[in-house]
Parts: structure tokens; sequence; C-alpha cells
């Protein structure tokens, strides 16, 4: 795996403009699908939709308990334990699973069950969020993958 990573932070250190294109996905898609969230809800309250509540307690349930998952688990970050630089500097430990994916996810999931169509796109930035997770090296794949699977999981209840 440490291989993999080497490549992948090599390859974006001789791309300039790939690297640019990951960091800004790393750090301005998180905020762009906290938005598309606060706009959900406030259409739903002025609507006065009853699955509003529904769509405010499936996200905080999956932020609240996936924090406290990582608390426990505290699974060390790809660059503490392999032999690589990331990209972003990022606290140590609490990496599995990741928080950024599981949030993106359960949020894309609640516009799904809102509109298919609106989902579309936030399911494209969910996509992109957990791919520059792992391409900036703060995450392992499983970490990406468990937050997703979690609030599938989440949701499906």
């Amino acid at each position: 795996m440490e291989k993999v990573y080497q490549q992948i932070l090599i390859f974006q250190e001789n791309r300039p403009k790939l690297k640019k294109i990951v960091l800004f996905i790393c750090k301005y898609f998180p905020k762009l699908t906290a938005l598309m969230y606060v706009i959900l809800l406030i259409y739903l309250f002025s609507i006065h939709s009853t699955s509003l509540l529904e769509c405010i307690l499936k996200p905080v349930f999956v932020f609240i308990s996936t924090g406290l998952f990582r608390k426990i688990y505290n699974r060390k970050r790809p660059y503490e334990t392999l032999c690589i630089t990331p990209l972003v500097m990022h606290k140590e430990g609490e990496s599995f699973p990741s928080r950024h994916m599981a949030s993106a996810t359960i949020i894309s999931l609640t516009i799904y069950s809102v509109s298919a169509i609106f989902s579309i796109p936030a399911f494209f930035i969910t996509i992109c969020i957990g791919l520059s997770r792992f391409m900036v090296g703060i995450h392992y794949p499983s970490d990406i993958l468990a937050g997703a699977l979690f609030s599938f999981i989440i949701y499906c209840i």
C-alpha cells in the first residue's frame, strides 16, 4: 500500500494542475455538500415536509456516531504508518471511518430521498470527496468505504 500512495503522491507532484484540483476538491467539496444540505433543509421546512425531522436526525446520528467510533478505534492515518508525506496536513489518528465520506454519503442519500435528479450531483461530489481524501494521503480506501457503508446502513434503517 505504501508504494501505491507514493506513486499517487509523486504523480500529483509532477502535475501541478491535477494537484491543485485535488486540493480544491478536498477543501471545498465538503463545504459544498454542507451547503446543499442546508438548502435541502430550508426547502423541506418551507414546504412543511413531514420528512424534515428524519432528514435532520439521520445525518446528525451518522456524524455523532462516526465521531465516537473514530475516537474509540483511533486508527492511525496512512502518513502515520507509511513512509509518505500527505498533500494536506491533518490531525493524527481517528482515520476509520472517514467522517467526510460518511457525512457526504448520508447527505447525498438524504437528498436522494427527496429528489433523485438533484441527488446525481450530490453523489458525484461524494465520490470526489472520497477520492480526494485518498489521493492526498489522509485516508485508507477502507476508511472511505467504511464511511460510505455506515451511512448507507443508517439510511436504510
